[in-house]
């Protein structure tokens, strides 16, 4: 959404370890009445981009990342890469009265599913084209033919076609991939990640270029890693079903991370190595900028 509001990925913000946000608050992540998220280590403090910022994962930088976009066309834009609000909570801080409030969206709070952010995720590699997902390639009658129906506008469209749209243009969608190759020990086209990446062993266990994006809740309750490559997005995540507000465990946490990784791996062996295409010039900006 920052890009898409003409924000540049080399927009520099200083991300303290925690942060008195402009979003109501309560309890004991408040401030004076105000929301006051805090990153998971303090040595995210700083000045981050867009770059460094996704690749450590830095919670405070887009909490005001999100502020300067607006919460509610934050929102919408997830609406547009097929995100949908399943839960009666999620319902009601996506409605127009309560949107503007939902500060915490960015952190990733509302119920999600895998197939959900992989098909999100896509549409950094596709040019800014969402596709819905499909569990089948094609479907046949008795008499071998494809299946058809007929469209609103009295159009034969095969039953299985792909069901896809624009979601954004072609040079935000590079610019998020360029952005998203930061977290996994990957090198984006033009800016620099910061020095480390919360899931570096990614590059190396796929074997070609990759961009992704690791997610935890509070207490590591549940971690995930959403991972795609020119071709091709997967997403895993691990939790415990029976009792949520259990820890998956420090060593279980990394699961999906190797998971994702080696699902792309051996999907694609064999194929010829892709590469991303660059971020425009307008969306990369100059270094330093504010």
């Amino acid at each position: 959404t920052a890009l898409e509001e003409g924000m540049p990925l080399s927009t520099m913000i200083y991300s303290p370890h925690r942060y008195r946000s402009s979003y109501l608050g309560s309890g004991p992540v408040s401030c004076d009445g105000r929301w006051c998220p805090a990153n998971a280590s303090g040595a995210m403090t700083g000045y981050q981009t867009m770059w460094s910022g996704f690749g450590k994962s830095v919670n405070t930088y887009f909490v005001q990342l999100q502020e300067r976009a607006g919460t509610e066309r934050v929102v919408r834009m997830a609406e547009r890469l097929g995100l949908r609000w399943r839960t009666e909570v999620d319902q009601t801080m996506a409605s127009p009265s309560r949107v503007h409030s939902w500060g915490a969206f960015t952190l990733g709070v509302a119920d999600t599913t895998p197939l959900e952010m992989a098909s999100a995720y896509a549409v950094g590699a596709a040019d800014g084209v969402y596709c819905e997902p499909l569990p089948v390639l094609s479907i046949k009658g008795p008499d071998g033919r494809e299946v058809t129906y007929r469209d609103e506008r009295g159009e034969e469209v095969r039953v299985a076609q792909p069901r896809c749209r624009q979601a954004v243009s072609p040079g935000v969608a590079r610019a998020a991939a360029d952005a998203a190759r930061c977290p996994t020990g990957d090198r984006p086209t033009r800016g620099g990640c910061g020095g480390w990446s919360t899931a570096s062993e990614v590059r190396g266990i796929v074997g070609r270029p990759v961009a992704g994006k690791t997610g935890t809740t509070d207490g590591n309750r549940t971690a995930w890693f959403v991972g795609f490559t020119p071709e091709l997005a997967a997403a895993s995540f691990i939790a415990d079903p029976d009792n949520p507000f259990n820890a998956v465990g420090g060593g279980n946490a990394s699961k999906p991370i190797w998971s994702t990784a080696q699902t792309l791996r051996d999907a694609l062996s064999g194929r010829p190595v892709r590469y991303f295409e660059p971020p425009p010039d307008e969306l990369v900006g100059a270094y330093g900028s504010r």
